[in-house]
């Protein structure tokens, strides 16, 4: 598959080719493709002792309507949300949505969640968020550069 770099964006991710190996033998769920990414090599002005590129994937994940519960996440609202604004998407993305400064912490409608072991809020981009199964995949294989932080601790401010 011939990837650019307009494919990458706030709700795709680049892992190793361990990371993948690891997810697909255990059969996690979310994740709807791993494509591979061209590193470029040193040219030969770089210095001669780099190490070898690492082999990695980007991921896209598949698309759900798995919604937080923006009303019990404590949010601080610059504009609160007008009356008519979208229910898929909203509250929260602008517009008639309205706009928050932050929220105290992530919680996520049950009855909304279709069991993805990694996924996205329809209404809260760019929090990749983690079944239990996916948090003890991640702690147990000790990946690098992902920070676990709990829903109810998952606070956060543009201040």
């Amino acid at each position: 598959m011939e990837t650019s770099s307009t494919e990458l964006s706030a709700r795709n991710l680049l892992v190793s080719e361990r990371f993948r190996a690891a997810y697909e033998v255990e059969a996690l769920t979310g994740i709807e493709t791993f494509f591979p990414i061209e590193i470029l090599q040193p040219t030969a002005s770089d210095s001669a002792d780099s190490p070898d590129s690492p082999v990695l994937f980007g991921v896209r994940f598949k698309h759900t309507m798995t919604r937080a519960l923006k009303e019990e996440m404590g949010i601080e609202w610059l504009s609160e949300p007008q009356p008519d604004y979208c229910r898929v998407c909203g509250p929260g993305g602008g517009g008639k949505g309205g706009s928050y400064i932050g929220y105290e912490r992530v919680v996520i409608d049950a009855d909304s969640w279709t069991g993805e072991d990694l996924f996205y809020a329809i209404n809260l981009p760019g929090s990749i968020l983690l079944s239990e199964r996916a948090r003890e995949f991640i702690e147990r294989h000790d990946f690098m550069n992902a920070q676990v932080i709990e829903c109810e601790k998952a606070g956060f401010s543009f201040f």
